[in-house]
């Protein structure tokens, strides 16, 4: 009798802990489409006043657009971020979206979409260590926006050589994730097939 009931208590922890993982990841849904909603502005307006200022006659070299008042948009690394931070956020909101919906996480779809991340990370690496584009840094008025992705930049004595290891760390550990993700995946899969 004892078992029983310590059977049904250990089913009712479980089963409130599923709806606490429901709670989470309906919260995480609304702030990441939130966040998605504020980066996509972000991007978009500055790929706006981009636009406006190479209307107005703004001088554009190797893909840096001038704004003038100290400000300057490197159009390569503003694509590449906004992509960047867009398919991070669209991950993590798929991943909630499913805790929210009482289903594992943990799905190749999930893995594959960490990799692509880690990909993106690779290219931010790549373009840092070339030193392709420059710092993003709009100034509008006393505001300014100033944005650095390749924030761990190592140069190598007088060589020349520069390293972007702040992209390469980011790009090892989310490859260390997908493969984490995908081996989550396989278990889970191999657990249902049990049951």
């Amino acid at each position: 009798m004892a078992k029983g009931v310590t059977m049904a208590n250990s089913a009712q922890r479980i089963e409130m802990s599923f709806d606490n993982m429901r709670k989470i990841g309906m919260v995480l849904c609304a702030v990441l489409v939130l966040i998605a909603i504020a980066t996509i502005a972000v991007f978009g307006s500055a790929l706006f006043v981009a636009c406006q200022s190479i209307l107005n006659g703004a001088v554009v070299i190797e893909g840096v657009v001038e704004l003038g008042e100290g400000g300057s948009i490197a159009l390569p690394n503003l694509a590449l971020w906004a992509v960047l931070l867009l398919a991070g956020e669209f991950t993590l909101l798929s991943i909630s979206f499913d805790v929210a919906r009482r289903q594992s996480p943990f799905s190749i779809r999930h893995a594959r979409m960490i990799a692509v991340i880690a990909c993106l990370f690779a290219i931010n690496a790549i373009m840092g260590s070339l030193q392709i584009g420059s710092d993003l840094k709009i100034m509008v008025g006393n505001c300014v926006l100033s944005c650095r992705m390749n924030s761990a930049l190592l140069q190598i004595g007088d060589s020349g050589i520069t390293l972007d290891v702040g992209s390469i760390i980011a790009m090892m550990v989310a490859f260390a994730l997908s493969i984490f993700w995908r081996y989550g995946a396989l278990l889970q899969s191999q657990s249902d097939d049990l049951v």
